[in-house]
């Protein structure tokens, strides 16, 4: 980051073009190659104030160096989180060790800093983290795509004080198939505007129950999820064809599935192209008959039916 730089080496690069056109090109070239930001910070003040905003858009952590600039700039630093932060990816810290919480509360803390966030996805099953993220998610009101562990979230409800996230349309659960039938059942209430939904590893029961009609709690109106993706873990399972039925299914234009690749655990809450929009793009070229109506894999990673 560029916090402390002497002012006349930033402002050693003269503007050779408009400002408007210069401004735009600069917006450009950050937004389509983000690991160039930090380096186009050192060019001249001007730019700096132009692309500064976008360096802090997507906390990557453990990528993101916000510790420093919190210590070097603190108020220009929550300044920056809490204006331009809308999204925030919590990676790596399924590689520290239980016991070592430090750098994890920091995170967090650094998260009740960003009240404008929209997507947030965070990979760690720890009840002693999950008890913080349960208290602060309710404080991003403009939280719409969400990726973690939900049945931990779920488990530390207390009487009369359930999780609401009323804005939240976009939701993966990272949980094991097995608590999949609660987080099922809680799904209405917790997101009532829920429109797209991936789980991991749902088998054919479990899928019928994630595609059926709810009643919204919010507006007492019926419903339904627009998107249901089945995230699987290779290797595969092959059920009979009778397991496999699409009319079994439900509406099996809304359903499609895809590998659980790791590397790719936040893909619901990056930019496009998504898991979400290339579910969409599937799904409309399946109804308008481009694709067979048994196959199910959006990404084409199998062409004769549906495999689990």
């Amino acid at each position: 980051m560029a916090f402390g730089l002497s002012p006349t080496l930033m402002d050693a690069s003269a503007p050779l073009l408009p400002p408007e056109l210069e401004h735009k090109i600069f917006k450009i070239t950050a937004l389509a190659h983000p690991k160039s930001v930090p380096n186009l910070l050192l060019v001249a003040r001007r730019v700096h104030i132009w692309v500064e905003p976008l360096l802090w858009h997507t906390l990557r952590v453990p990528k993101f160096d916000y510790t420093r600039a919190l210590r070097q700039n603190p108020a220009h630093a929550r300044q920056l989180l809490a204006a331009h932060t809308k999204r925030a990816l919590i990676d790596g810290l399924i590689r520290t060790p239980t016991w070592q919480h430090d750098l994890v509360y920091e995170i967090l803390a650094v998260l009740s800093m960003c009240p404008s966030l929209t997507c947030l996805a965070i990979d760690r099953y720890s009840n002693r983290i999950y008890r913080t993220l349960r208290f602060l998610l309710p404080t991003f009101a403009e939280l719409q795509r969400l990726t973690v562990h939900v049945n931990l979230l779920f488990e530390l409800d207390a009487d009369g004080d359930r999780l609401v996230l009323p804005r939240v349309m976009h939701l993966h659960a990272l949980d094991r198939r097995s608590q999949a039938p609660r987080i099922i059942q809680r799904l209405g209430g917790a997101f009532p505007a829920l429109a797209n939904v991936a789980f991991n590893d749902l088998r054919p029961h479990e899928i019928r129950e994630v595609l059926r009609v709810r009643l919204r709690i919010d507006t007492g109106t019926q419903t339904q999820l627009q998107i249901i993706l089945n995230c699987m873990s290779p290797p595969p399972r092959t059920f009979t064809a009778r397991d496999t039925d699409p009319p079994e299914l439900g509406v099996p234009m809304r359903f499609a599935m895809k590998w659980n690749e790791p590397w790719m655990w936040a893909d619901g809450v990056d930019d496009a192209p998504n898991m979400w929009v290339r579910a969409e793009e599937f799904l409309e070229r399946k109804r308008r008959g481009e694709i067979a109506p048994e196959c199910f894999w959006m990404d084409g990673t199998y062409r004769g039916g549906v495999i689990y």
